[in-house]
């Protein structure tokens, strides 16, 4: 993308106005997000 001079601005998505900001929302997508997923594929599993 950079080579491309496009990137992502802060409130497009994850993307926060700071690095650390935008990694707790990646952690945030990892941890509090995959929760109903992973109660999902379990659900699958037991069919």
């Amino acid at each position: 993308m950079y080579i491309n001079n496009q990137q992502f601005y802060a409130g497009e998505g994850i993307v926060a106005e700071g690095v650390d900001q935008t990694i707790s929302n990646i952690g945030k997508l990892g941890s509090e997000g995959m929760a109903e997923t992973n109660n999902k594929i379990i659900e699958m599993m037991l069919k």
